[in-house]
């Protein structure tokens, strides 16, 4: 439970978050946090979210396949978040010798899919990598 730990509601001009998304932790859990966290948002110029994480893992297609990005996408497609304009993920890594072209891949597979209802609506959904 976020409760008073993180409370969101009086930025009311935020225009952009950017979430360090824990990807090797257990994917039942990330993506409730992750929904819970934007729900905290009550900005009518939120615009921008962007998910760091790493992609150093032999298993990253399986953990990106496993998080219920659908949670995400119903809260940001809600009506609190209708300036939704961008969704970037920023990926660190690979340093295990997969080329980032095989990472795009994998988000292609496995986490660009759950975004469409976003997409639709004119929202860019894309990733950068550092």
């Amino acid at each position: 439970e976020l409760g008073p730990y993180l409370d969101l509601t009086h930025n009311t001009s935020l225009r952009s978050l950017t979430i360090g998304v824990p990807t090797f932790r257990d994917s039942r859990f990330v993506a409730p946090w992750l929904s819970t966290v934007l729900r905290r948002i009550s900005s009518p110029v939120f615009a921008e979210v962007r998910f760091v994480m790493t992609a150093d893992t032999a298993e990253r297609e399986g953990l990106l396949s496993r998080f219920k990005w659908e949670d995400v996408v119903d809260v940001l497609a809600g009506s609190s978040l209708s300036a939704i304009k961008k969704v970037l993920f920023v990926v660190r890594g690979p340093k295990d010798g997969v080329s980032r072209g095989e990472i795009a891949q994998v988000f292609q597979r496995a986490v660009y899919p759950h975004f469409g209802r976003l997409t639709k609506k004119g929202v860019e959904v894309t990733s950068r990598f550092e």
